[in-house]
Parts: C-alpha cells; sequence; structure tokens
C-alpha cells in the first residue's frame, strides 16, 4: 500500500525484521558452528545438557548455537540466510557454519535438501557424526513400526554419500528394521 501511494518505510517509520527461531547461542565465536535441529524435544535435551554442564561438544564438534528448525520454517525460501545475515552478522560472507540433524526418514531427508535449495548462499551439511551414532546406537536393538503411510520419496543416495556412506544399503536395512521402508 505504501509503495502503490509512493511512500517509503520512513512514513510509518517501520522496518522489516525477520521471523525468530528458537535458538541457544551457548558461545559467540568469530566462526560459529550452529546446529539446526529438526526435533523440538532434541533442541531442549541438548540445550539442557549444554547449561547443566557448560560443555558445548557435540559428537566430537564444539557446537556454538542450537536453532530449532520447526518443520517446514527452515525451508522457508532464505529463512536461515536471513538468520546468518541478522542474528549471526554475515552479510556476503559465512557467518556460521550450518549442520543438521533430523529425523533418519524420508521426510527428514527431503526437509534437508528443502532447507538447502532455500538457502543456496549457505553451504548447509548433515551432521554425520550424530547420523552415524544413531545408527550405532540402533544396531540390534527392536525397532517400533513406522505409522507413516505417506511413502515419500527422498534422494536417498545423495544423503548416504554426504554421510561418508559408501553404499544406500545401510540406510535401507536400517529402514526395513523400522518398517519404513517401502520398496516401489
Amino acid at each position: 500500500m505504501l509503495r502503490y501511494n509512493g511512500l517509503g518505510e520512513e512514513f510509518l517509520n517501520y522496518y522489516d525484521t525477520p521471523e525468530p527461531f528458537f535458538e541457544y547461542v551457548h558461545a559467540r565465536p568469530e566462526q560459529m558452528t550452529v546446529l539446526i535441529l529438526e526435533n523440538k524435544d532434541t533442541w531442549f535435551t541438548f540445550r539442557k545438557l549444554m547449561q547443566d554442564t557448560g560443555k558445548n561438544i557435540v559428537a566430537g564438534t564444539p557446537v556454538d548455537v542450537l536453532l530449532y528448525g520447526e518443520g517446514n520454517k527452515i525451508s522457508k525460501c532464505g529463512a536461515l540466510e536471513e538468520y546468518n545475515a541478522v542474528m549471526l552478522g554475515g552479510k556476503r560472507g559465512q557467518a556460521g557454519r550450518f549442520l543438521y540433524f533430523g529425523d533418519l526418514d524420508r521426510e527428514g531427508i527431503r526437509l534437508f535438501f528443502r532447507a538447502r535449495g532455500a538457502n543456496p548462499n549457505l553451504d548447509i551439511k548433515p551432521f554425520s557424526a550424530l547420523y552415524q551414532l544413531m545408527l550405532k546406537l540402533a544396531e540390534g536393538m527392536e525397532l517400533p513400526e513406522s505409522p507413516d503411510e505417506r511413502g515419500v520419496e527422498a534422494p536417498l543416495s545423495d544423503f548416504t554419500s554426504m554421510l561418508g556412506f559408501d553404499r544406500v544399503d545401510v540406510l535401507t536395512v536400517f529402514w526395513k528394521r523400522a518398517g519404513i521402508y517401502h520398496k516401489r
């Protein structure tokens, strides 16, 4: 309406503000490591551990910021780039190193790729050490069958190679045990 009437932001003295994420900042070094977590329970647990122990080493990696991705909110076009610029102080360059950890199912993998696609100026990587730890801890466990019947597709081979696995069948075996692998 303002633009239509030839008025600028200063007319109403307003400015754009970012849509905030749930975040916990443990430390503020010049180059921060941001861990994006898909699940709120995981975010609260890591936050509590960091606060209670004063330590910020997760799977051998110093983590300075915990960021709750809030589902599809991280896949909104430019949301993480805006967070990086406004909250972390990264202008053209990257002020943060971004790691992602979410569910090890098709939707979790798709969410990772959607977030990367929506924020092309950031180098967002899966936190492979945590995913590998998750798979190791699940070895030999009886996994409950997944109630998810959506059968969505995900770029599984791309994701497994980013995790350092040379074969897709590592996750396929895991998914079969959890009842979420449906061959097409």
